[in-house]
Parts: structure tokens; C-alpha cells; sequence
């Protein structure tokens, strides 16, 4: 191994940043990609409204007017609820709103992995008794 030299250790300081900034904004996207499903289920269970549509019969004409009102029981379960919003919506469906949530996420995620690791350079230098500009 001394013959070859790790790849990671070519990098420069700046490079290693960047490197942890975008490795953390993608796992935090690919991690809120992957539980949309269950984000979406559970938005629907905090909303809970059913709009209706009922035709109501007027002097000359029918007019339709859109309801709104609480659902009681519309979703039954995670299987059941996750079942309907597929037959319901499709495979899009689960997905909804997950862009939002990406771009939410991955600012945080890299911001927050970016600084573990540069923490953890920090505490390395100071376990081993090296002294770090005061701390």
C-alpha cells in the first residue's frame, strides 16, 4: 500500500470540503427520496380534507360547486393508505412534493456532514494532546 497512494489523501483541503458538502447533500436527497412515500402518506393524514363536487340544480341550469369538508376514515392504515394513493395517483403520486423537499434537505444535509467531519478533524488534534490555537 505504500507504493500506492490513497486517492482521498491526493485532495486538497478546499477540495475535501467541497467533496463533504456535496456528499452529504446527496445522501440527504437520496435519504428523503427514499421515505417520500411515507412523507406524502403523512401529509395526507395531517390534511385529511375531501373535496367533493355536487351539481346543484338552479332555475335554469345545473351549477357545480366545490365542497370541502373533513374526512372521518378516508385513510385506513399505511398499507391501505399507501395503496390508495398508488391506485388513486399513480407511482407519481408518491413522489409528490419531494423537489421541495430536495432542495429543503440539501443545503441542511451538507452543511451538517461538512461540519462532523471538520469537527472531527478538530477533536482528532485535540485527543492527541496537539495544541489547537487555544481550545
Amino acid at each position: 500500500m505504500a507504493a500506492r497512494e490513497r486517492v482521498y489523501d491526493k485532495f486538497t483541503a478546499s477540495q475535501q470540503q467541497l467533496k463533504h458538502l456535496l456528499s452529504g447533500g446527496v445522501a440527504g436527497a437520496v435519504s428523503r427520496t427514499a421515505v417520500s412515500p411515507l412523507e406524502r402518506m403523512k401529509i395526507l393524514y395531517q390534511v385529511r380534507v375531501c373535496v367533493c363536487k355536487l351539481s346543484i340544480p338552479t332555475y335554469n341550469h345545473m351549477v357545480q360547486v366545490q365542497v370541502e369538508r373533513v374526512a372521518e376514515r378516508q385513510f385506513k392504515g399505511i398499507g391501505a393508505s399507501l395503496a390508495k394513493i398508488g391506485r388513486e395517483e399513480g407511482l407519481r403520486g408518491y413522489f409528490k412534493g419531494n423537489g421541495t423537499n430536495v432542495v429543503r434537505i440539501f443545503p441542511y444535509a451538507a452543511v451538517q456532514f461538512a461540519a462532523y467531519e471538520e469537527f472531527k478533524k478538530v477533536s482528532t488534534l485535540l485527543s492527541c494532546g496537539t495544541s489547537f490555537g487555544g481550545l
